[in-house]
C-alpha cells in the first residue's frame, strides 16, 4: 500500500535543496500493515512504480520516462533482494531513515532533460498568442553554481548557459553585444565592459541588463515580415520571402510564390507568422483567403476577398499577407485602412524603364496623385489590358500591347487614327521615353480634390512647428511701379526683367482710346500694314521683380548653401547643434554628423536619424567637398546634395532622385512651414511629390515666387542686406 507523506513530519533534508519541477522524481516508501518498509516507490506526475527486488532500470522504467525525454537514466541501477537499491555506485538501504531522501537526490542530481524541442516547439506554436512578443530573461544559478539564462517569448522557453548566448543572438531572441567574454571557470561573464559574477546579486544584475538593453523589440525583428516581390519568371509573377523555425532555429525561405511555400507559411508547427486557422490557397488565376471554422469547414474572410494575382502589384499583395486579420503582429489597422485608399488615387504619369533586377525585361512605373515612390509592374500585354479595363485611359482611346510585348498601339476610336511604337529591351532610352509620353498623354486627367487643410503640427507626437525664426525680417523690395500706358513711348525695362511687358515694343504701348486724326487734314490714304494688336490690359501683366533680390540666389555653390542654411537655422533657433561621429556597418565608419533635433535630446545611432520619430535638420559630412543637408519628419526625408537631391516618402521606401543640385535658400511661409527655395527645374520635377510633404511642414518655391509675394514669406537664408 502506498501512503502519502504525513504533513506533521518535518521535511527531509533533501527537500529544501532539490527543486521540484514537472520532471522531478519523488521517492517514497511503501509500508505493510504493521508499518514496516516493503519497497521504494518512484512517482513522476501521476505515474508510480514499485522497486521490486532483482529489477534493473530497464524493467523499472515501465512508463518509458527516459525514452520520452522526461528524465535521465542513472549510470548504474539494481534492486537487491532485501530492497536495497544500488545506484551510481552507492547502496541505499530500505531501513535507512534518510534512504528515501538519498535515493531521490541520486535520481534527480543529473541534468534534467527538457521535453523534446520539436514537441515544445509545436506546443509553443499552437499556444502562442497573436501580437508582438518581446523576449523576457530570467537568470538563476544551477546546482553547480553556474549562471543559467532562461529566455521566454510567448509560450516559447529556452534555457542555456553562458556559452549559449550566441545561439540566442542567432535565433533573434537577444540583441548582439559589442563584446562578450565568458570566464573559463564559469565564474561570470563580461558584457560590454561590465562583469557579472556567478552570484545571486550578479544573476539579478545580469537579468536586469538583458531585459533593458539586449531584449529585441518587435521593430528589431523585421525579418519575420512576409515580403512579396515581382518576378516575371514565376508562374504567379511573384516571389515570397519569410522566416520559419525548425527545431528552435530560424531559416529564411525564399523562392517563387507557390502552394508549397504557402503550406509552409500556414503550418503553425513550423512557422509562427500567421494566426492559427488561416488557409491560403492558389487556384489560378485566383488566390483564396479562408478561415477554418470550429466544425472543420472553411469560411470567407470579409476583409480579404479573393483576388486575381495577375491584376495586383507586389506592394498590394504584400499588404494582404501582412494584414492584421491573418498575421500575428501585422501592420496596424490604421495603416491598413490608409493603404486601402491608395487605389483611389489617380494616375498622373506612366514611364517605361528597364527592370534593374532583370535587364531583359521592361518595367512600367506608375506615379499617382498621392506622390511617393512610384509603383511598378512588368510591361506586358496583360498589364496594359488591365489598365485599359480599369478605365485609366481616355474613353475615346484604345491602348494595347502586342502578345510579344513589342508593339505599343494607341487607337483613337473616333478618328480611327492609330499611333504605333515598336520597342523591346534593346531599344534606346529615347524610344522608352517616347513610349512613356504616349501612355501618359492617353491618361485621364486627375480628378479635382479639395485642398488639404494646413497642418497644425508636423508630427502627432511632437510639438507645434517652430514659430517665425526672425522677428522682423527684411523683406524683398516692393515691385517696381508699372509705367503708365499712354501714347508716349515708355522707357524700356531693365534687360534682366523677364515679364511679358519687356517683350512689347514701345510703339505698341498706346491707349486703345486714342482719338482718330481728322480726315480733312490727313493726306491721301496710303496702303499700310495692318495695325499691331493692342497691348494686353493692365490686369494681365505680370508685375516686375527686383533684379537685386534674384541676384541673392546666384553664384553660391551647393556646398556653401547647405552649410549657410544649417548655421543660420542654428543661430535663429538658439539651439546648439549636436556634433557627433556615427557608424553604419559595411557602409561608413566615424562619419561626422551635425544635428538640429526638434524631437530627440540626444542622437546615439544612425537608426535614430532614420527613424519615423526624428524631426529636424542635420548635415552629413561625406567629404570636404560633399556635405549633405537633410530635413526629416515622420519618416520622410528631403536630402540636398551638390550633384543630386532625394525625396524619400518613407523610412523603407525607395527615394526619388533628381540628378542635379537644386537648393538655393530657405524661408518660412505664413503657416510656419519650411519653404525650400529651389531652381525652377526642380520645382517642376517635384510637383508630383509635393502634396505628400505638405503635412510635414515642407514646400518648394522658386525665388520669383517669393519676390512676387513678399508678405507671405520670411527669408531665413540668404540674408537680404538693408
Amino acid at each position: 500500500m502506498i501512503t502519502s507523506p504525513d504533513p506533521s513530519v518535518p521535511p527531509r533534508a533533501g527537500d529544501a535543496a532539490e527543486p521540484r519541477g514537472a520532471n522531478h522524481l519523488r521517492v517514497e516508501i511503501e509500508r505493510d500493515a504493521e508499518g514496516k518498509p516493503k519497497a521504494f516507490t518512484l512517482t513522476l506526475a501521476k505515474q508510480t512504480v514499485v522497486l521490486r527486488s532483482g529489477t534493473s532500470w530497464l524493467k523499472t522504467d515501465e512508463f518509458k520516462w527516459v525514452t520520452r525525454g522526461l528524465i535521465e537514466a542513472p549510470q548504474s541501477f539494481q534492486v537487491e533482494s532485501n530492497g536495497t537499491v544500488d545506484i551510481n555506485g552507492e547502496k541505499i538501504a530500505l531501513d535507512d531513515p534518510e534512504g528515501a531522501a538519498k535515493l531521490e537526490h541520486e535520481l534527480n542530481k543529473h541534468h534534467i532533460v527538457p521535453p523534446k524541442k520539436k514537441a515544445a516547439l509545436k506546443t509553443a506554436s499552437m499556444q502562442a498568442v497573436s501580437g508582438p512578443r518581446v523576449p523576457h530573461f530570467d537568470v538563476k544559478l544551477d546546482q553547480f553554481g553556474h549562471l543559467l539564462i532562461v529566455c521566454t517569448r510567448g509560450a516559447e522557453r529556452v534555457e542555456t548557459g553562458l556559452r549559449g548566448l550566441p545561439s540566442l543572438v542567432q535565433n533573434r531572441l537577444m540583441l548582439a553585444p559589442k563584446q562578450s567574454h565568458v570566464d573559463p571557470l564559469h565564474r561570470g561573464i563580461d558584457l560590454d565592459g561590465t562583469f557579472y559574477e556567478a552570484t545571486e546579486d550578479g544573476a539579478r544584475q545580469l537579468a536586469e541588463i538583458l531585459n533593458t538593453r539586449y531584449a529585441p523589440s518587435p521593430e528589431d525583428d523585421q525579418d519575420t515580415a512576409i515580403e512579396i516581390k515581382e518576378n516575371p519568371a514565376a508562374a504567379t509573377g511573384f516571389d515570397i520571402h519569410f522566416v520559419t523555425v525548425v527545431s528552435g532555429a530560424r531559416f529564411e525561405v525564399k523562392g517563387h510564390l507557390s502552394q508549397e511555400r504557402l503550406d509552409l507559411l500556414q503550418d503553425s508547427a513550423r512557422c509562427d507568422l500567421l494566426k492559427p486557422g488561416i488557409i491560403l490557397r492558389l487556384t489560378p488565376p485566383h488566390m483564396l483567403f479562408r478561415r477554418r471554422r470550429p466544425d472543420g469547414g472553411e469560411e470567407h474572410i470579409p476583409e480579404l476577398p479573393d483576388i486575381q494575382y495577375r491584376r495586383i502589384t507586389a506592394p498590394e499583395l504584400q499588404r494582404l499577407f501582412n494584414h492584421p486579420i491573418i498575421r500575428r503582429g501585422g501592420e496596424s489597422a490604421a495603416a491598413a485602412a490608409l493603404h486601402s485608399h491608395e487605389q483611389d488615387d489617380d494616375l498622373v504619369e506612366l514611364r517605361v524603364t528597364r527592370n534593374p533586377q532583370h535587364k531583359k525585361v521592361l518595367w512600367l512605373e506608375i506615379s499617382t496623385t498621392a506622390g511617393g515612390a512610384p509603383g511598378g509592374r512588368a510591361f506586358t500585354h496583360h498589364n496594359i489590358a488591365d489598365l485599359q479595363e480599369a478605365g485609366v485611359f481616355l474613353p475615346h482611346l484604345d491602348v494595347s500591347l502586342s502578345l510579344d510585348h513589342c508593339v505599343l498601339s494607341i487607337l483613337n476610336i473616333e478618328t480611327r487614327h492609330e499611333d504605333k511604337l515598336i520597342l523591346d529591351s534593346q531599344s534606346p532610352d529615347s524610344t522608352l521615353d517616347e513610349a512613356g509620353r504616349m501612355l501618359t498623354a492617353a491618361l485621364k486627367p486627375p480628378r479635382p480634390r479639395p485642398p488639404a487643410p494646413a497642418p497644425t503640427a508636423p508630427v502627432p507626437e511632437s510639438p507645434s512647428p517652430p514659430p517665425a525664426l526672425v522677428a522682423s525680417p527684411p523683406s524683398p523690395a516692393p515691385p517696381a511701379p508699372r509705367p503708365p500706358l499712354s501714347s508716349a513711348p515708355s522707357p524700356a525695362p531693365p534687360a534682366s526683367a523677364t515679364s511679358p511687358q519687356a517683350a512689347v515694343p514701345p510703339a505698341q504701348a498706346v491707349s486703345p482710346a486714342a482719338p482718330t486724326p481728322d480726315k480733312a487734314a490727313s493726306p491721301p490714304p496710303q496702303p499700310q500694314a495692318p495695325p499691331p494688336p493692342p497691348a494686353p490690359p493692365p490686369a494681365e501683366l505680370e508685375p516686375l521683380v527686383d533684379p537685386s533680390f534674384l541676384a541673392l540666389f546666384e553664384g553660391t555653390s551647393p556646398l556653401d548653401v547647405n552649410l549657410a542654411v544649417f548655421n543660420r537655422l542654428a543661430a535663429l533657433l538658439g539651439m546648439p547643434a549636436q556634433d557627433i561621429l556615427l557608424t553604419l556597418p559595411r557602409a561608413f565608419t566615424d562619419r561626422r554628423f551635425q544635428i538640429l533635433s526638434f524631437s530627440h535630446s540626444e542622437i546615439d545611432t544612425i537608426l535614430d536619424l532614420r527613424s519615423e520619430t526624428f524631426y529636424g535638420f542635420y548635415l552629413t559630412h561625406v567629404s570636404e567637398q560633399k556635405v549633405l543637408l537633410v530635413y526629416a519628419c515622420k519618416g520622410r526625408h528631403i536630402e540636398w546634395g551638390p550633384d543630386r537631391c532625394l525625396l524619400q516618402p518613407g523610412v523603407s521606401a525607395e527615394p526619388n532622385e533628381y540628378k542635379h543640385g537644386a537648393l538655393l535658400g530657405l524661408a518660412q511661409d505664413a503657416d510656419s512651414q519650411f519653404a525650400f527655395i529651389v531652381t525652377p527645374a526642380y520645382r517642376d520635377w517635384a510637383q508630383a511629390f509635393a502634396p505628400a510633404y505638405r503635412d510635414v511642414c515642407a514646400r518648394f518655391v522658386t525665388p520669383r515666387e517669393i519676390a512676387l509675394e513678399p508678405d507671405r514669406f520670411t527669408l531665413i537664408w540668404p540674408e537680404r542686406q538693408a
